[in-house]
Parts: structure tokens; sequence; C-alpha cells
């Protein structure tokens, strides 16, 4: 006990020396007493007996050196004791008047920054595509990709200056943001539910233009291939439109009309859909079935290549289901363009849920997700703008001309073949697609054409189209009667980078049977892109 009172009189004592220096001496003491603290060694007491003195963290020694009058950070007690690591023995076994003297003659300009301005900037472009895709990260999260950056070797092969407590302080954060400033600052999160009252609002839309240009200034080559830029969303694959109201028996699940057809929507069916702005649909619908239905029999005569299938619990969209397909839409991409920038829009759906270590990764690959302002889609995506809505009206003529057929056993058969039937037409128009993309300013980028509708949202009348008549009215090449055996779609479940996906079951259809007798055409195959 009596050792431990000596040794705090001892440092106590020290730190009673800085209180009375003066001047440009108090620098030199208190790096003496910091790294003597830091890396404490033998003391001889009064006794003639010797301890050591228990170690003390940056933080603390930062501290008390803050009572002593001398103000400094915890990095910069950590930055003195990097400095003067090779002369550990001197400061272990000197008195204080020889580390003084050691910390005067060691010079102590500032050391390099972590990373270089370079690299900085490629944090800046990392962070924004966090923010295009409606997953801003906190301080915390962002320390997450910095770190593992502070780790490497820099250009020159010299270890790089770590982080102190291995993660970024409060003064390297605001060093940092100063460098970003008017790119990345520090703003209230807000979630989907609290952004319903600023969307369509010039505010909210208009950072749409901004972080489009954002993407194309850092890939240039998005300007220039449009077959780079997509856009994918889920739609309904509903049944005929619902009718008129109707007297019907009270006991009846439904109320049948004419043709023997029904106004119910039966099992839900959701189609996912994806477009280039180059006009053309390169990866197969995706088509949803709710759980229990029997996908080889509502797909049959479906030919192989057509779609891709999956079956969730109420055959909506699910967030493990939307992460398989987000990669299967990679790797579809990258058959089309190995290399090089790719830009993904899409809306801000709950289930459109992207994690962290997702966005990270596909930045690193040059791929550009951007998620557009919450509850605007029908202004701001393509496929909401033209295609879905010429989409549904071939939908009804397919459903008019499958009634007549009258060959198909259930609802659920007729609507599956009607909607890719009417989704190859869409595949072959290219006039449709493109139009989406140039009517919301997306591709090529356009502010004029978006600050119309911003400013003036029952622009949606659209008096002058971008399709024109001739385009709507374009012929489609006749489908086949019978499908055809083609290359199949890569599997789903036998991709082996894609995550098991345990609350949907992802599947194709079968392979074609022999076509009906029936002039009713079967879906042909796709025409390659």
């Amino acid at each position: 006990m009596e050792c431990l009172v000596e040794v705090a009189a001892i440092v106590a004592g020290w730190f009673g020396r800085l209180a009375e220096a003066a001047g440009k001496n108090r620098r030199p003491i208190a790096i003496a007493i910091a790294l003597k603290l830091l890396t404490p060694g033998p003391l001889t007491l009064s006794t003639g007996c010797t301890t050591t003195p228990f170690q003390w963290t940056c933080e603390q020694v930062a501290a008390r050196l803050g009572q002593a009058g001398f103000k400094c950070g915890k990095s910069t007690v950590s930055d003195w004791a990097q400095l003067h690591a090779g002369h550990r023995e001197l400061i272990q076994s000197g008195t204080l008047d020889e580390v003084i003297e050691l910390a005067r003659s060691t010079r102590t300009k500032g050391r390099p920054p972590i990373f270089t301005d370079h690299e900085v900037d490629a944090i800046i472009n990392l962070l924004e595509a966090f923010a295009r895709a409606s997953c801003c990260l906190t301080k915390a999260q962002a320390a997450k990709y910095l770190k593992p950056c502070s780790e490497t070797t820099s250009f020159d092969g010299s270890p790089r200056r770590a982080f102190v407590q291995d993660t970024p302080s409060r003064s390297w954060w605001a060093t940092f943001l100063k460098r970003a400033k008017g790119r990345v600052r520090l703003r209230k999160g807000r979630v989907l539910e609290v952004c319903r009252a600023a969307a369509l609002t010039p505010d909210n839309l208009g950072t749409l233009p901004t972080q489009l240009k954002q993407a194309y200034d850092q890939h240039p080559l998005l300007t220039v291939e449009p077959s780079r830029v997509s856009n994918f969303d889920e739609s309904e694959i509903s049944s005929r439109v619902k009718g008129s109201t109707v007297l019907g028996a009270s006991w009846g699940r439904v109320a049948l009309v004419g043709g023997g057809h029904n106004n119910s929507l039966g099992r839900h069916i959701t189609g996912v859909f994806l477009v280039c702005a180059d006009g053309t649909a390169p990866l197969p619908p995706m088509l949803i079935f709710t759980k229990g239905t029997n996908v080889a029999t509502v797909c049959q005569h479906v030919p192989i290549d057509a779609c891709s299938t999956a079956t969730t619990e109420k055959g909506y969209m699910t967030s493990d289901l939307f992460k398989t397909y987000l990669r299967e839409w990679r790797s579809c991409m990258r058959e089309r363009h190995p290399s090089g920038p790719l830009l993904l829009i899409m809306d801000g759906s709950s289930t459109h849920s992207l994690e962290h270590d997702l966005v990270a990764e596909f930045f690193y690959d040059q791929i550009q997700i951007l998620v557009l302002p919450a509850h605007t889609s029908t202004e701001t995506q393509p496929l909401d703008r033209t295609v879905f809505g010429y989409f549904k009206r071939q939908l009804q003529a397919e459903y008019a001309s499958a009634i007549a057929a009258g060959v198909f056993a259930s609802d659920d058969q007729m609507r599956v073949h009607c909607a890719l039937n009417a989704w190859y037409k869409i595949s072959q128009n290219t006039a449709v697609i493109t139009a989406g993309f140039k009517k919301t300013g997306i591709w090529p980028l356009d502010k004029n054409a978006y600050c119309e509708w911003v400013v003036s949202p029952d622009h949606a009348s659209r008096t002058e189209s971008l399709i024109g008549k001739e385009a709507l009215a374009a012929p489609v090449q006749p489908v086949s009667a019978t499908p055809t055996d083609t290359a199949s779609v890569p599997n789903l479940l036998s991709t082996p980078t894609l995550p098991v996906v345990e609350s949907a079951e992802i599947s194709h259809p079968t392979p074609p049977l022999p076509s009906v007798e029936s002039g009713y055409a079967s879906v042909p195959d796709p025409a390659p892109s």
C-alpha cells in the first residue's frame, strides 16, 4: 500500500511540474509524461524497492493532461506514442528529464493523413452510393468499411497510419466532412413512412437529376451505352378487369358473368419485369405464385426459357427473394457487359431491402443502385410511365383471345400464358421501353423534361407523347403456334454465388409439352438481345 502511495506521489509531481511550466516548455513535458504513463518502467522508491506503475490508456492520459492545463485529444496522445515507439527502452529506464530531452529532440511535424486525396474521393463515392440506394450509414456503420481500408499498405508499400481505437475519431470525421463538403454531410435520417408527406414535391423530386448526374459523371460510359442502365419492378398479373356490379346468388363464392369467366382475381400472381434504356428486356420475367399453387399445371405448355418461377406465402416479393433476383440480374447483365459500370434503378418498396454489404459489393464491381424518391415511382420510374400501361392493355387483348379460344382449364393458367405473350410483345417494341426512360429524364439525362412534371405534376396528361401512335401500333412478329426447345434460363438455385432462400421456392417451368389443338398461340421464344 505504501508503494502505491509513493508511486501516486511521483506521478502527481510530474503533473505538478507540467502545471508550473510555461510557454514552449509545456509541450515536451506533456509528451514525456504521456510516454512514461503509456510505457511504464520500473521505479525505484525511497525504501529501495522497485515497482512498476499501472499502464494508462490514451484517453486517461489526455484527460489528466487537461486537468493540468494542457488540453489535447486521445488521438494526439496516440500519435506521440507511435512517433516514439522506437525508444521504448529509454522511456522505460530513463528519468522524466531524459524523456523530456527525447521529446525536445524528436521532430513532431504533423504526420501524413491516413488516406490520400484519391482514396478520400473513393470513400465519398462509396458513401454517395449508399445514399443513392437509400441505405445511408451511421458513423459506426461507415467505420466497418473504413477500418479494412486503413489496414492496407500505402501505395509506396509502407505501413499506413491506423485509426486510434480501431475507429475514426471525432476529429477525423470533422476533417473528412470538411473535405467532402457539398457531397456528404451529417443529416437526420428518415424512414420510408416519414417520407410520405414529402412525396411529389420539388424538394423531394429534385434530388433525382442530381443523383443521376453524379452516377453519370463517375461512370461516363453510362451516358453512351444505354444497355447498361436498367429498371426493374413488380406488377400484379391480374385477371380480367373488374366488371360492373351484378346481381348474384349470395351462396356463390364469385359472380359469374358471360362466357363462364368470373370477376375474381383468383390466387395472387406477381410478375417481376426488367427493361434497359436501349429498349431491350434481357432477363425473362419472374412469376411469383402463392403457396399451394400447382406451378407445373399452371405453367403447362410454357417454354422453359420464357420465365422463371418462385413461390412465396402470399404470392408477393419478399426480402429474401429480392436478394436472389438481384444477384440473378447481376449475372444476366454481366453476360452482356463483363466489365464496366452498370446502373440499376428501382423503387423503395419495403421488400427491396438492401444490405450494406451487398451495396458495397456492388459498388466495388462498378454497379450503382439508385432508389427512387419514396412514393414517386408513378412519375419517376420508366416501367410505370409507359411500359406497364401498354402491358396491361396488351394483357386485356390476350385475355379476349384466350377466352374466345376456350382452351385453358383454369384462370391461373390463362393469366400466365397471356402475361408472357403480352410481355413478349413489349420486348419487341423498343419504342415503348425507351420512351419510359426519356419521359422520366433518366436516359438520356434531361433536366428540362424532368422539371416539366416536377413543377406541374398534372403534366400526367402528357399531350405530347414520346411514344406516338405509330410506335403503339407497330406490328409485332406473330407468335408461334407451338413452343420450341431452346437453351433454358440459368436456374436460380444452381447459381453457386446465390444465397439459399428458405422463404421462397424458386424453380423454372417444366419442359414444354405438345401444344394444345387450338388457335391460341403459345409463348414464343424470346428474341436474342
